[in-house]
C-alpha cells in the first residue's frame, strides 16, 4: 500500500481540482486528506474486499486504473456530501458568510449554484431568472427588500413580499 499512496494522493487532488468548488480552496488540504483516508478505508473494509475483488493481479496498469476509479468515486461521494451541506446552510447564515467572502469567490460560488440549478432542473419555474436575480441581490448582495423594490429594474413591478417569495422558492430548489 505504501507504494501506491503517492498515486492515490495525486489522483484525489486531481479529482478535487476538477470539482472546482469555490469554497474548497479554504479547506483544500483537509478535504484531500479526508478523501484519501476514505479511499484507504474503502480498500481495507470488510477484510480487504475491494482488493480481493480485483481480478487481474499481474497487471499493475489496470490496478492503477482500478485505484483511480475508487479515488474518483470517493471524491464524488465526499463532494456531494459537502455540497449538500452548503445547500443546507440557512439563508441568514449565507448572507453573513457571503459578506465575509471575497467578491470573486462570492461570484464564483453564485455562478456554480446557478449552473447547478439550470442543469439539474428539466423544467424551471416561470419566473426563475427574476427569482434568481432577487436571490442574488437579497442573499448575496446584502440588499434589503426595500432597496431591491426601489431599484429601477424592479420599481413598480415587485413588492417586498414578492422578494420573500422569490427567496423562498429558490431555497426550495436548492
Amino acid at each position: 500500500m505504501d507504494q501506491f499512496q503517492p498515486y492515490i494522493e495525486r489522483k484525489v487532488i486531481h479529482y478535487c481540482t476538477k470539482w472546482n468548488v469555490p469554497r474548497l480552496g479554504f479547506q483544500f488540504n483537509e478535504c484531500a486528506n479526508d478523501i484519501q483516508a476514505q479511499v484507504f478505508e474503502i480498500l481495507c473494509q470488510k477484510d480487504f474486499r475491494a482488493l480481493r475483488n480485483f481480478k487481474e493481479r499481474d497487471n499493475e496498469y489496470r490496478f492503477m486504473s482500478y485505484l483511480s476509479v475508487i479515488c474518483h468515486n470517493a471524491t464524488a461521494h465526499y463532494m456531494k456530501k459537502y455540497l449538500k451541506h452548503l445547500a443546507d446552510v440557512e439563508t441568514d447564515d449565507l448572507r453573513q458568510l457571503s459578506t465575509e467572502m471575497a467578491d470573486d469567490t462570492r461570484g464564483q460560488l453564485f455562478e456554480y449554484v446557478v449552473h447547478q440549478l439550470r442543469s439539474t432542473k428539466k423544467k424551471l419555474p416561470k419566473n426563475f431568472e427574476r427569482d434568481l436575480n432577487l436571490y442574488l441581490l437579497y442573499v448575496w448582495g446584502d440588499f434589503s427588500k426595500e432597496m431591491i423594490v426601489e431599484m429601477p429594474a424592479f420599481r413598480g413591478q415587485i413588492t417586498p413580499k414578492m422578494v420573500d417569495l422569490a427567496v423562498y422558492r429558490l431555497r426550495g430548489l436548492l
